[in-house]
């Protein structure tokens, strides 16, 4: 009750001000005021809910207040609070769509925030729910997306139409479409991005059902990959193309080509042009898994200060299995303190244990 209270007073305040001084107030304190009534909507509790969404539509009914990319955005976080309501105002897409008029940029966020919406759903299982986040839903308002070439965003709506026929069971219809796409395409990064939705469509199919992987399916992912990893000129950056290669050295070694997956990564590695932790990490893992801990340290060890705890953890287990235990030490006191609280008196009871076995 008192959250809603003051929820009211903030909009009136808002809306006495402007009413008594008719100048435009400074951008600042437009972005300000309506940041902090946004922020309410997305933190109060249920019960403010209603008042919260009122008191910013009120603040964005004043004339020179607003634009189109404001309006979207706060229609658009009222339909994608986390998790998405069952019962948001039925109106939210369509105000939001509204809103954005001609103006592209907000047409792109319209569509943007919407797909995001679907693939949040699908993960709190809202399309069984709520008919607006349906497979189907997601499938339609991609092919809108595709059939409007203004809006530039054809790349993003091809995946989400593979993807949402992917959820459907359409397989045989979602790899149509992406060879259509690619015969279709005019650019190489074009032809590209469609080859690594393919490939991705192919891996996601592979262990559908949450069932053991299907190798034959995965191998059509490893092949479509390795097709768009060999278009290297058609990449835009250098750490886009490195991650691929990643990904593709991942269902490589899923397959059991251990060997070519060795080759992949470091062909990774050898791509970039500055140091990425993610190939760097993956490459020591792979050594890891294998047993072979001289070249994971040796991967690991230039960058090692630098990594997140979960995988500083298994560079200290590395060390540790060669004998290396005093190169542990600072990584160790690391951990002690910023691993997960349950791991935390773990590595604090092997830190002391070394300082007593060194006494």
């Amino acid at each position: 009750m008192k959250r809603t209270t003051a929820l009211l007073i903030l909009a009136l305040s808002a809306t006495a001000a402007l009413a008594a001084d008719p100048a435009p107030a400074q951008p600042i304190d437009l972005k300000q005021r309506y940041a902090a009534l946004k922020s309410n909507i997305l933190t109060c509790p249920d019960d403010a809910y209603d008042a919260g969404v009122k008191a910013l539509r009120d603040f964005l009914a004043n004339p020179g207040v607003t634009n189109e990319n404001t309006l979207v955005d706060f229609y658009l976080n009222v339909v994608r609070k986390d998790p998405p309501p069952i019962s948001e105002p039925p109106d939210c897409f369509a105000l939001a769509k509204a809103a954005a008029g001609k103006n592209l940029l907000a047409r792109q966020k319209y569509c943007h925030a919407r797909f995001s919406a679907m693939r949040l759903a699908i993960i709190t299982r809202r399309p069984v729910l709520n008919a607006k986040y349906s497979h189907e839903a997601r499938l339609a308002f991609a092919e809108e997306v595709l059939a409007d070439p203004s809006l530039q965003l054809a790349g993003v709506a091809r995946y989400e139409k593979i993807e949402a026929l992917r959820w459907l069971g359409r397989y045989d219809d979602a790899v149509a479409f992406a060879k259509a796409e690619i015969d279709r395409s005019k650019t190489p990064a074009e032809k590209l991005g469609i080859y690594r939705n393919l490939a991705d469509f192919y891996a996601e199919t592979a262990k559908r059902y949450m069932a053991p992987s299907d190798p034959a399916t995965l191998a059509k992912a490893v092949e479509t990959l390795s097709t768009a990893t060999a278009m290297t000129n058609a990449y835009n950056a250098s750490r886009t193309y490195a991650l691929d290669l990643v990904k593709l050295a991942g269902w490589e070694w899923s397959l059991g080509r251990k060997e070519a997956a060795k080759a992949t990564l470091e062909k990774a590695v050898a791509a970039e042009k500055q140091p990425c932790f993610d190939v760097i990490y993956l490459c020591g893992k792979f050594a890891y898994n294998e047993g072979d801990y001289e070249q994971a340290v040796k991967f690991w060890a230039p960058h090692a200060n630098r990594f997140a705890p979960d995988r500083r953890i298994l560079f200290v287990r590395a060390l540790y299995a060669l004998g290396r235990r005093e190169e542990a030490v600072p990584h160790l006191e690391y951990l002690s303190k910023s691993a997960n609280k349950i791991l935390r008196p773990y590595y604090a009871y092997a830190l002391e244990e070394y300082k007593k076995s060194v006494k």
